[in-house]
């Protein structure tokens, strides 16, 4: 009899699941209480689920506006046809017919009768004299401007359709003209704000501002120029160095000049590396901003309110942009005309006074550089992706200077030209995209005027609705210029209609029409069809985020007077007063504001200023003695405000905006205020409100001009809800934001707290939330409303799916489920820069000269690294914030000798935290032991020699507030504080995983026993039980592994009784003070044995600093059996037994392993790359229209979407569906399908061929036999014509940690170089170890694995081919070798070296589809990669795999069990 897992009293399996939750995996095992598997349907339930890790929305919302916005100017350019056919077709039939196949080439025969041979007129001679008379649309469009004369309709039309269709944006608003497209005052309040100091340019000094603004728009200056002469103006009412140098940077970005933008908010990248920073940089000119722009705010250093003003920096950018195009043209024509002919005049001058028989190749080169063509060897001209400005301008700069034939005046103004990069304007380039529509709607209106007396159409009216109920006429066609679909509205398809007629995903609509009546939506009836103000109620209720801590609650606006009354509550109960008789007094302890405290500062302070400095603060506060505010993120200033409320009472009153009445109705004039971003919208929504609040109209003005941006992370129901009953009755409950005005706790303390109650009320809301859509699948019921990234919920979905395979294989739900959550999940990279803060500290202490001679010495250690990254070194960062002082002696530290002599002790050690923070750390001789020899606190000599020193890096700013607590604590912790570190070190507390346990009780029940455990206990366990070592390279089994461990440890703290109902037990804290003590007792009796073989013997210090294990695994590792009994039933739970059998699953060679299929299919029909006209190779046709691909150009290739299995004589051969024959497949019907699955066939040659398989996902799983001789291998199916292997590598556990240890990262995240990885063999090896011998003996171990394990892989391996590799990799070094490529290039690898091949073989080796080239070795390119581009034949043998989410249930059906179905079918 095997062994069988122990039932409960229910006569159910009794076990737990361990889960680890990962970016792209979920690592999994089923086990019961003994720590042994669980086996079912013939497999041992541990394995881990792979997918690929779920991608934001951002870039199929980038497609969706595209689409839309295309969409919406073909509708608008329709429109427009419809006004102007009638009269159209009284002279010319088939003008718009012309115009619509104006792409036809002559040589077309398939659509010859569409082809004109002219576009404007009938004839091309009149074509021909309509482009000399007017050689860009712009001339036309001047002409008809100026021109009063009548004109034929065809180009009036070929104007009107160039404005409509290139109108321009809609950021600013009202009337605009080539005389107020430039704000000086604007201008100067934006520094302003960005400075952040009071600049005292008087704004009335007319003067003033007229010379700034001349300086700015000077059209005889370059742009440095222009920069240098903006910054003059400003410099008497500039008050230092820094202030000048984000002056400067702004003037360069409105100048359109490359600009830093890190210079601008004073941002601190240090941590970044260059490829990062570099994304802080770039023009607003430039034709990819959106993407840069994209790019600079995902890396998350820029905060709503500096966002907001590169919002505004770029308006002024353009309006100084547009101002430069006009130029001295008063209208937008003119100034194309213009730049036309300066283009030629500019063109003809260097043809004729420095073009030469010797140059005149290189000109026209550079020329064509400019102006975004090139010149292919044969002459012929293309278009080039992008300009190379730069390097033109350097050419034609050197040749206007090197002139003698050019005048001086040319010479200036064409240099001029060169470095404001417009020696050669085009009409059409990136600066176009500055111009507002109300520019082109000043050409319409001119145009219309001249010309209507001959049309009278043109002139057409309809009745419009304003926002305020009025209504009156405007012409149609400038409404059409004009008209925009609001953003609140949407897609113009009803969400209804949208279901019933229409394919799609309707929950991107939500417009409301008043009536489903069939009427098309016009510019001109769309206030009567369409009910914008519900569409909007629609709009901001999809809009709102869902708080964090409460599931599918709505977020509130960030401006919201109840959230910004949160965020102030929030930073006021963070920081940290200490009240001293005088500036120079004794120190007290640092302490929380009071609520008098708290109340003096919100009513003085708060309510009367948007902005409150600490020392305001700290002077409204100074009462009974002067008092310092300590705790400020920002250091000078609060970050939070009362902006909202001091806006509203100066606007409506006090009277107003202080009764509780109106308190809803003034948080919905925020939200309209926030969500509606042009006046239009949030005039018409706040008109609405009248009703309740009876605004005059000026005061409606003030609120309509006002425009909040961002949302805040909770909802109304957290914050307002009262829960808190502090033993009173209901009516006398407290809400969220009552306790944080009553008490000193931040949101996170008052949640944490179980004597409040929110925890265990937040924690009951969401289990027992509604789910909304009644057609929700449970998992998505579960996770509605949840805020995570769509990374986690991915993995949590893939671990429900798990966990159902589970609980169908072994008939009954876990009792227990166990979570870790991978670090890379939740990771940031945001880090402060160590150098700076560092040199702050030290400037703000007076000590500048200590400082330089500090960093004299850290140069010394620095080996070129820059400062801040010499302080990335723990110890040296110790040593500048110690002030060069041992932290337990004052004694200066030897920097010399930092690494052997000194050593990092934890003030509160590690046994009872994992807090590896600054704040826990201190730099320290080895000799010295300050602590008691039983306790965690520090001597009394220690702390009372050494408190005026730590009294002062306090008063400093050298150490926190948390660290100096630490220091100087002469009380033991009790059983409360204990039971917190037992609570922290054991269970993960961040939110995220809070909201996975809810969504899992949620799905599973209440009575599940849910454990969100922290990594550091996978990581303890994995050294008890010897696998450290991890390297993602060799398998997929480590994520299995990590979910193993943090079953067993999960297990034990049930067992041992540590905990319960997913709480820390009493006695586990008595538990912990008997370790604690015994471990702080064998640590103390260590340390001085130590020191006297040290002593006594001469040797050097040993590191005194040590990693023990944490409390629950060191319960676990000790040999104490009390330690590992439950003291209720007096059983030992945990034995070496049970750890050595641990040991033996982590080396298990099968592990259950299975890969999401169609995770990430390209839904694309065709490759991204568009191939261009003229190529005599066979490409896709663009469209059914365009089939001439060497006359129109075509795709490269199809995307593929699935594969088909189909039989012809007795063969089985797979075949490539693409994602155009598939998307036609998925809509046909049956007749249709039918001549469509033949009309692939045929394209494959393969007539009259039976269908086995009709769809085969990319990623299908196979065991496939190359050929009889060979064993059958794991491999995925991505196409007809590719292979992957699918077959888990296993090496034997010295082979595996031999290699883990070659792959190594550092703690920066870096692959271990030589000399590191050698020092690692030698710590485990001893000095015998041979690097060179080690990774030889790997590599050969290697290719014996695939010629064992891999046939089909080795097929491709002939001996000598091996013989050849192990020769080259032998004789290559372990580094990459660096230096200069082919071309001259630098920071090229010239050798891979052994450990960059060791990896490639790897990446081929790994299941998957990943693929790597290993020539430089002899081996194939493409190594992992399995192709036959005429298609794979499958044999009889060869079987398809079907698994479920875990692998647990599988089914099998061989190729020729396929043919005997289909046989049976015919």
């Amino acid at each position: 009899m095997g062994y069988k897992a122990p039932r409960n009293d229910k006569g159910e399996v009794d076990y737990g699941v361990g889960l680890d939750l990962g970016n792209g995996s979920v690592g999994w095992v089923a086990m019961d209480k003994d720590y042994h598997l669980i086996r079912a349907r013939g497999h041992e339930l541990i394995g881990a689920r792979l997918f690929h890790p779920a991608n934001t929305a951002k870039e199929r919302r980038t497609h969706r506006t595209t689409r839309r916005r295309y969409s919406r100017r073909r509708w608008r350019l329709r429109m427009l046809d419809s006004l102007f056919d009638p009269e159209l077709g009284k002279i010319d039939p088939n003008f718009l017919a012309r115009r619509k196949y104006s792409w036809v080439h002559p040589k077309d025969e398939q659509n010859h009768e569409n082809w004109y041979g002219s576009i404007i007129f009938g004839s091309k001679e009149q074509d021909k004299q309509f482009y000399k008379d007017y050689p860009t649309i712009y001339h036309l469009r001047k002409k008809l401007m100026e021109d009063t004369e009548r004109h034929d309709i065809r180009e009036i039309y070929v104007a009107i359709h160039h404005i409509v269709k290139y109108r321009g944006h809609f950021l600013r608003e009202g009337e605009i003209n080539s005389e107020n497209l430039f704000d000086p005052e604007g201008f100067i309040e934006l520094i302003k704000d960005i400075v952040g100091s009071v600049l005292s340019i008087p704004v009335s000094d007319s003067s003033k501002i007229k010379a700034i603004s001349d300086a700015l728009l000077d059209e005889h200056s370059n742009r440095r120029a222009k920069i240098e002469n903006t910054l003059k103006e400003f410099n008497p009412y500039i008050v230092s160095d820094k202030d000048k140098k984000v002056i400067r940077a702004v003037i360069t970005a409105v100048a359109g000049n490359n600009v830093d933008f890190s210079t601008i908010f004073d941002l601190d990248l240090s941590s970044l590396d260059s490829k990062d920073k570099k994304k802080f940089k770039f023009k607003f000119s430039d034709s990819n901003f959106d993407e840069e722009y994209e790019d600079m705010i995902t890396l998350g250093y820029l905060d709503d309110d500096q966002l907001s003003l590169v919002n505004r920096l770029h308006l002024i950018y353009d309006s100084v942009t547009l101002r430069q195009i006009l130029g001295d043209s008063h209208t937008l024509s003119e100034a194309k005309v213009k730049s036309y002919n300066e283009h030629h005049e500019n063109w003809e001058l260097i043809k004729k006074y420095l073009c030469n028989i010797n140059n005149k190749k290189e000109i026209y080169k550079n020329y064509g550089l400019l102006l975004g063509w090139g010149i292919d060897s044969s002459g012929i001209k293309h278009k080039l992706k992008n300009k190379n400005d730069s390097s033109a301008n350097k050419y034609f700069k050197k040749l206007i200077d090197s002139s003698t034939k050019l005048s001086e005046k040319d010479k200036t103004r064409l240099r001029i030209a060169v470095e404001d990069d417009k020696l050669f304007p085009v009409q059409r380039y990136s600066d176009n995209g500055v111009i507002p529509y109300q520019i082109h709607l000043n050409e319409l209106r001119r145009i219309i005027e001249n010309q209507k007396q001959y049309y009278p159409f043109l002139a057409e009216t309809f009745i419009r609705k304003t926002a305020d109920g009025k209504s009156h006429e405007e012409n149609k066609i400038v409404a059409l210029l004009k008209f925009r679909v609001p953003y609140y509205v949407g897609p113009l398809v009803s969400k209804e209609n949208m279901d019933k007629y229409h394919s799609g995903n309707s929950s991107y609509h939500w417009m409301v029409k008043f009536s489903e009546e069939t009427e098309a939506i016009t510019p001109w009836n769309f206030d009567t069809i369409v009910d914008k103000d519900t569409s909007g109620r629609r709009f901001i209720n999809r809009l709102t985020g869902t708080d964090t801590y409460l599931f599918g609650e709505p977020t509130l606006p960030k401006h919201s007077l109840l959230y910004e009354e949160y965020m102030m509550l929030n930073e006021l109960n963070n920081i940290r007063v200490r009240p001293q008789f005088s500036k120079h007094g004794d120190n007290t302890k640092r302490c929380r504001l009071s609520k008098k405290q708290k109340d003096i500062l919100i009513n003085e302070l708060f309510k009367e200023k948007k902005t409150v400095t600490k020392e305001n603060a700290e002077n409204q506060l100074d009462r009974s003695g002067y008092i310092e505010i300590f705790g400020l993120s920002d250091g000078k200033k609060f970050t939070s405000s009362l902006s909202s409320y001091i806006t509203l009472k100066e606007i409506l009153g006090v009277g107003v905006v202080d009764n509780p009445q109106n308190f809803e109705i003034l948080e919905k004039i925020i939200e309209i205020q926030t969500v509606f971003e042009d006046k239009a919208s949030r005039k018409r929504q706040l008109v609405l409100l009248r009703n309740t609040l009876n605004f005059s109209d000026k005061q409606l003005d003030k609120l309509v001009s006002i425009h909040y941006t961002g949302w805040g992370r909770l909802s109304k129901k957290l914050l307002a809800s009262k829960v808190y009953s502090q033993n009173e009755p209901i009516q006398m409950r407290q809400s969220m934001i009552d306790v944080m005005h009553e008490k000193s706790f931040n949101l996170v303390e008052i949640i944490h707290d179980d004597k409040y109650g929110f925890g265990e009320w937040i924690d009951r809301e969401n289990l027992n939330r509604e789910v909304d859509s009644p057609n929700a699948s449970k998992i998505e019921g579960a996770l509605q409303g949840a805020i995570m990234s769509p990374k986690v919920k991915r993995g949590v979905t893939q671990a429900i799916r798990i966990v159902d395979d589970i609980t169908k294989a072994i008939g009954n739900p876990p009792q227990r489920i166990f979570i870790e959550m991978a670090d890379e999940v939740q990771k940031s990279h945001r880090i402060p820069s160590r150098f700076d803060k560092v040199k702050d500290l030290y400037d703000k202490a007076s000590l500048s000269s200590e400082f330089e001679q500090l960093q004299s010495e850290l140069e010394k250690q620095s080996n070129g690294k820059q400062n801040n990254m010499i302080l990335q070194d723990d110890r040296l960062y110790l040593y500048c914030i110690q002030l060069g002082k041992d932290m337990y002696t004052e004694d200066p530290i030897n920097i010399d000798a930092i690494n052997s002599e000194y050593d990092i002790d934890h003030i509160v050690p590690q046994v009872m935290t994992k807090d590896d923070s600054i704040d826990n750390r201190v730099l320290v001789s080895k000799r010295e032991n300050a602590r008691k020899s039983d306790s965690c606190l520090y001597t009394e000599g220690i702390i009372d020699e050494r408190k005026s020193w730590w009294d002062k890096l306090l008063r400093n700013g050298f150490m926190s507030q948390k660290k100096y607590d630490a220091l100087t604590r002469r009380n033991e912790f009790n059983d409360y504080e204990k039971k917190r570190f037992v609570q922290r070190s054991l269970v993960e507390t961040r939110q995220i995983m809070k909201n996975v346990s809810t969504i899992l009780r949620t799905y599973y029940g209440e009575g599940i026993e849910v454990m969100t455990l922290k990594s550091s206990i996978t990581h303890d366990m994995r050294r008890y039980l010897g696998y450290s070592n991890k390297s993602r390279e060799i398998n997929d089994y480590h994520h299995a592994q990590d979910a193993l461990c943090i079953a067993a440890a999960g297990q034990f703290m049930i067992n041992r009784q540590f905990f319960s109902g997913g709480e820390v037990m009493d006695r586990t804290v008595n538990a912990y003070n008997i370790y604690l003590q015994e471990y702080l007792r064998k640590a103390r009796h260590k340390a001085v044995e130590e020191r006297d073989d040290v002593e006594s013997n001469h040797l050097a210090h040993k590191s005194r600093r040590i990693n023990p294990f944490g409390f629950v695994v060191a319960s676990m590792a000790s040999e104490d059996e009390s330690r590992r009994t439950n003291r209720d039933t007096g059983e030992i739970v945990w034995s070496e037994e049970d750890a050595n059998y641990l040991r033996r699953v982590m080396n298990y060679k099968k592990m259950l392993v299975t890969r999401k299929h169609n995770d990430n299919v390209d839904r694309a029909l065709y490759k991204d790359t568009r191939c261009k006209s003229g190529n005599s190779k066979k490409y896709i046709p663009l469209d059914s229209l365009k089939r001439r691909t060497d006359l129109y150009g075509g795709f490269s290739e199809p995307s593929t979407s699935y594969t088909m299995l189909v039989e012809r004589d007795n063969k089985a051969k797979l075949v490539t569906v693409t994602a155009m024959e598939a998307s036609l497949l998925e809509n046909s019907d049956h007749t249709q399908h039918d001549a469509l699955i033949r009309r692939i066939l045929v394209k494959n040659k393969l007539e009259g061929a039976k269908i086995l398989l009709k769809q085969i996902p990319s990623g299908q799983l196979i065991e496939y036999h190359s050929n009889k001789e060979c064993i059958p291998q794991l491999m995925v199916i991505q196409s007809a014509t590719e292979f992957n292997n699918a077959e888990q590598l296993w090496l034997d556990r010295k082979d595996y940690d031999n290699l883990a240890i070659l792959l190594s990262f550092n703690n920066k995240g870096k692959r271990n170089n030589e000399a590191s990885v050698e020092r690692l063999l030698i710590k485990k090896y001893g000095k015998n170890a041979d690097l060179s011998d080690k990774t030889i003996e790997l590599f050969k171990k290697i290719l014996l694995t695939i010629d064992n394990r891999y046939p089909y892989l080795g097929l491709k391996l002939s001996k000598n081919k091996v013989e050849k590799a192990k020769r080259k990799f032998s004789s290559v070094k372990f580094d990459d070798i660096w230096g200069k490529g082919k071309d001259g290039n630098k920071d090229e690898i010239v050798q891979i070296g052994q450990q960059s091949i060791l990896i490639r073989m790897l990446v081929g080796l790994h299941a998957g589809p990943e693929r790597s080239n290993l020539v430089s070795i002899g081996l194939p390119n493409e190594w992992g990669r399995v192709r036959k581009q005429a298609g794979f034949t499958l044999s009889d043998s060869d079987t398809f795999i079907y698994q479920s989410p875990s692998g647990i249930f599988e089914q099998r059906v061989t190729v020729k069990e396929l043919k005997e179905k289909a046989d049976k079918r015919k």
